[in-house]
């Protein structure tokens, strides 16, 4: 099935069941049709992003169909982003900057390289029905075009009712609050975007406390040897956070839970490996045009986690010739400032760093030393963005990267981008 069938497939699996709820209503001559300024519309409550700093989150659309009492709401919107860039005095041989992609050394490799795409375009579609005694009924999905060859790629999918979300979205150890905006779709090189599928429940505690727990369908990128091999999943990763929110600052405490399994060739067994993490991240409103944002993760076998490191295969490594593996203890640090210039030009200021701490007797696998593991790699990111029009932004953003293995070699990377987001 080509892109554009699986498009239009989802699109109607949003539309007929809307068509089916209307055809039992009396009120259906008078349901509404909008096309809306995303930022002027009374139906803004139902499509708020709570990530709104990040410049890849979808917003409010410009088509909304709604019935007449506003108890069902369907819209349909998305955005054309074209991303221009420019790495010079190093590549990052990935087309989002992550410095575990940066060519180390720098010498021999190439130096410069330009890039264009339009990729990261977004299109999503969000039917909610207010069930008035139970609250309301979400169905969202969402998709961009960065799958191979430009293929549409599935990013979220999900229903959400009563605190229980059941689909594809964002872990429940990840927070994006906790970032500042970025052109880059890594948002930073320590930060966690990964998206599962899962089974979540959110509870509100209080007015300002709620937590979540949830089992999550893991993935995990590992350094197999010839002692070992790849195996079925075996367990979920339970990921848990409690958080403390009063809008203009909210603090958050995560932990997960994983256990990675792999097969032992030496002993012909399959065997797992325990992995867990901590975070701590929030944001807060010092003043009303700076936010400061932060977040810290520490754990073992938790680089899934850590956009930067997340495919560098080192969730698990082979531990020696025994055909036993490891799980790496991991640090990532981030922090970052957003600053409103006025209502329409604004900056994000930010950095990250990451350490991966293999242990003493740790030589190397079969086909990679120990010298060429990743060590830790620190990035700075600074942009401008401006709000030409409701519906329009540009930006312009300079990051700077480093990377550094165990053979204390290093590879370091500058990249200019530049980009015009149009919503609608």
């Amino acid at each position: 099935m080509n892109k554009n069938k699986i498009i239009i497939f989802l699109l109607l699996g949003f539309i007929f069941p809307t068509a089916e709820i209307y055809s039992q209503q009396k009120d259906l001559n008078t349901a509404r049709i909008y096309f809306l300024n995303n930022e002027e519309s009374e139906f803004g409550k139902y499509f708020h992003n709570i990530n709104s700093n990040l410049l890849h989150s979808p917003g409010v659309p410009n088509f909304i169909l709604a019935s007449k009492n506003s108890n069902v709401i369907f819209g349909l919107g998305g955005y054309v982003m074209f991303n221009c860039s420019y790495d010079f005095g190093g590549v990052c041989n990935s087309a989002s900057f992550f410095t575990a992609d940066i060519y180390v050394p720098n010498k021999g490799n190439p130096r410069n390289k330009l890039q264009m795409n339009a990729n990261s375009s977004r299109i999503f579609a969000k039917m909610m029905i207010d069930t008035k005694s139970l609250g309301m009924f979400t169905t969202y999905v969402e998709g961009d075009f960065m799958g191979s060859g430009n293929a549409f790629r599935l990013r979220q999918a999900y229903v959400s009712f009563v605190g229980l979300t059941i689909g594809q979205t964002k872990s429940n150890f990840v927070d994006l609050r906790s970032l500042a905006p970025a052109l880059d779709q890594n948002l930073s090189s320590a930060s966690g975007a990964q998206r599962n599928p899962l089974i979540k429940y959110e509870l509100s505690i209080t007015k300002t406390i709620k937590s979540s727990l949830s089992i999550e369908y893991p993935t995990y990128s590992a350094s197999y040897g010839s002692e070992n091999s790849s195996a079925p999943i075996i367990m979920p990763d339970i990921p848990f956070y409690i958080e403390y929110d009063t809008k203009p600052v909210h603090i958050r405490a995560s932990a997960i839970l994983r256990n990675m399994a792999y097969k032992d060739l030496i002993d012909n067994d399959f065997r797992s490996r325990l992995g867990y993490g901590f975070k701590l991240s929030g944001h807060a409103a010092l003043f009303p045009a700076l936010e400061l944002l932060a977040n810290a993760s520490y754990g073992k076998g938790i680089s899934s986690y850590i956009v930067d490191i997340s495919n560098s295969g080192l969730a698990l490594v082979s531990k020696d010739k025994s055909g036993k593996m490891f799980a790496p203890e991991t640090v990532a640090l981030y922090a970052g400032f957003k600053i409103d210039y006025t209502k329409k030009l604004y900056s994000g200021i930010s950095g990250g760093y990451i350490r991966v701490n293999l242990p003493d007797y740790f030589d190397g696998i079969s086909t990679k030393p120990r010298d060429d593991f990743y060590n830790y790699g620190f990035n700075v990111c600074a942009n401008l963005i401006w709000k030409i029009l409701p519906s329009c932004i540009w930006g312009i953003e300079y990051l700077y990267g480093e990377r550094v293995n165990y053979s204390k070699e290093k590879g370091h990377s500058n990249r200019v981008s530049t980009i015009i987001k149009y919503s609608f």
